[in-house]
């Protein structure tokens, strides 16, 4: 039986705190990086499916929103994980990246395409 009951939950309102009780440098970097790696691919995608998305505030909010639904979610239904606000941070910065690569790649065939004619 799955039933819904109060319990604890663990929320991290401080930007970088996660990163500072890591003692490790290797371990922040991991931790940085694949929090970005994770939404570079939402970023590139968004603007190729949704031509309103191709602005980049546009996505960065859109990466801002996944992400805080990511977060939502670690509060209501897990026990063992904890919402932080250094991943809506990086998830956002990855959502921005995902964009600036399809920016320039949008930019680089455009260019192709107008000096083949």
């Amino acid at each position: 039986m799955v039933g819904l009951y109060p319990r604890p939950f663990s929320v991290d309102f401080y930007l970088f705190a996660e990163l500072r009780r890591m003692t490790d440098i290797k371990l922040q970097l991991y931790y940085s990086v694949a929090n970005i790696a994770m939404t570079v691919p939402f970023g590139l995608l968004i603007p190729m499916l949704y031509p309103f998305a191709r602005k980049i505030y546009i996505t960065g909010l859109l990466g801002l929103s996944f992400s805080l639904i990511i977060e939502l979610a670690q509060v209501l239904f897990t026990t063992t994980r904890t919402a932080t606000v250094d991943d809506l941070f990086f998830n956002t910065v990855g959502a921005i990246m995902g964009y600036c690569c399809f920016y320039l790649g949008n930019r680089s065939i455009r260019n192709h395409l107008s000096n083949k004619k």
